[in-house]
């Protein structure tokens, strides 16, 4: 997936997209509605230099693979969500920023 994703990243598309696009085919979601799904949240949503579109579009994919949507699974995604914002600030990849203008 991460060669799909820098792929796309490469073709032109932003953080989110590549990511969020890359795994969707998984979740049975087409490509080209996954493009358009993530297209406003790359640049830190919309280019406003806040969340990071690569977390976003990681985000978006833990979405689709949650299997229902009721409290208890929402809590479940929530602490899946939370461990993986936590292990991306703590990589060492200097892009690792949560806020995308703070990547250096």
């Amino acid at each position: 997936m991460t060669d799909k994703a820098l792929q796309l990243f490469d073709q032109g598309f932003n953080c989110a997209q590549s990511v969020f696009a890359a795994f969707a085919p998984r979740f049975g979601l087409d490509e080209p509605s996954a493009l358009k799904i993530a297209a406003a949240f790359g640049g830190g949503m919309s280019r406003c230099g806040s969340v990071c579109g690569a977390v976003s579009g990681a985000l978006m994919v833990l979405g689709l693979s949650a299997n229902r949507v009721d409290k208890d699974a929402r809590e479940q995604l929530y602490a899946m969500a939370k461990n993986f914002v936590d292990r991306f600030r703590l990589s060492m990849d200097p892009y690792s920023a949560l806020i995308c203008s703070d990547a250096t």
